[in-house]
Formats: C-alpha cells, structure tokens, sequence
C-alpha cells in the first residue's frame, strides 16, 4: 500500500552511559543543597542519597529489566513489603524502625569535594560521548529498504529494514527507558555481515520509532512508484 510518511527519518543513538546523568546531577546539586539546608539534608542523609543514586544508576547501565520482570519485581516488592509490617505486627516487632535504627547507626559520609570530582568527572565523559553520539558515529537515517549509518571518515554503514529482515526499536528495559525519557534500543541486521546488531539507545522516541520504521519495512512508498504507462487505466 502506499503511504505518505516522510522520505527519510533521522535518529541518534546512545550507548548505555547516557543514563548516568542523575549521578552526575546529583554530585553537582546535592553539595550546594547541603550547604543551604544543612538540617535537612544532613551528611548521613546526603550519603544516603549520593549512594542510592550511584547504585540505582549502575544497575540500569549493567542489568535488563523487561515490562514482564520489571511486573514482577515491583508485585514481589510491595508482597514483601506487607509480609513484612504482617510478620512484624503477628511476632510484636518494629522491623521498620529497626531498620531505620541500623541504617542511622551507620558512619555514612562523603565529603562535598568527593562528590563534585567524581560529577564533574562523569560529565566529561558524557560531554565526550554526545559529542560523538552527533558528530562522529551514532547518526542513522531510515529510509524504505534500509537504514543508513553516517561515520565521519569511514564511510557510510548500511542496515536492512524490510519486510523479511525488519529493524526494530524495542522497549527491553524499563529503568533505561525511564531514565532515558522513553529511550527504546534499536535492533537492525547489518547489510555487509548479515548479523543483527545493537544499534544503542533513541532517546526520548518511545513507541513511535518503532511504528516508523515499520512502517518503513512494511510500505511502498509514492514518491517512489514508478509513474503509470500511458493509456494504463486509474
């Protein structure tokens, strides 16, 4: 069927650091936040705070969480959660408060300047990689047929989008896709080797990329029909 999306779509693709950007933030907020609110966000609480986050961030950049596991794992939580105020209710404990008792007796700190170097460290690297990201290797156009990789250069690389081998952009983990603003990965076979790569992560495209190339697999485009013999009836 012919359709009328536009000629080509241009993307960019991340590779999996993007998501370290609530540690880079946080170590570059938090200190100032500490130094104005001192009572509230006090060195035990902002270590607490620093640490989650970091721990939070590296498991997003080391593990998958797909919309199944992801399911799971929050129904085990809030499962655990009240088996746990039921345990503590049935045996007459305050396991909350005694957690909370533990986690404050803990020598939890870290010092502003800590934090600030490794911030300021990370966004080095993650000033580096857009840098890359839109200047030297991760721009792709899609297009009918195919996807087209622009290398500065190395030449162009060459992906296939059709109907038999068509490109995808998969919603695979929820805490990328959270912390990416709706980031999907993109999976395309690679015209020269045949096998199907990880493109990276599309920032901020949610289901909508996947809907475009699609469509790009699945359509004949107009403009590129052949124009109608003369005398061949409409």
């Amino acid at each position: 069927m012919p359709t009328t999306v536009p000629r080509h779509t241009t993307f960019w693709t991340f590779p999996e650091f993007v998501v370290f950007w609530p540690i880079i933030l946080v170590g570059v907020v938090l200190p100032d936040l500490q130094k104005a609110n001192p009572d509230v966000f006090t060195n035990h609480t902002a270590a607490m705070f620093w640490a989650g986050t970091l721990i939070l961030t590296c498991i997003a950049c080391g593990m998958d969480f797909g919309r199944s596991t992801a399911v799971m794992i929050f129904l085990g939580l809030i499962a655990a959660f009240f088996g746990t105020m039921w345990y503590g209710a049935e045996h007459h404990l305050s396991v909350f408060a005694d957690f909370r008792k533990w986690i404050n007796a803990q020598n939890l700190l870290i010092s502003y300047d800590l934090q600030r170097l490794i911030s300021w460290g990370l966004l080095v690297g993650y000033v580096w990689m857009i840098l890359d990201v839109l200047v030297s290797s991760r721009k792709f156009q899609a297009t009918f047929g195919q996807i087209e990789r622009a290398r500065i250069f190395r030449g162009p690389q060459y992906y296939r989008n059709t109907r038999a081998q068509p490109a995808r952009a998969l919603l695979d983990d929820m805490l990328d896709y959270l912390l990416t603003f709706g980031g999907v990965r993109v999976y395309a076979v690679n015209a020269t080797t045949g096998k199907i790569e990880n493109l990276g992560i599309a920032v901020g495209w949610g289901s909508k990329l996947d809907e475009r190339l699609d469509t790009y697999a699945e359509a004949t485009p107009t403009h590129e029909l052949d124009p109608a013999p003369p005398g061949t009836p409409t």
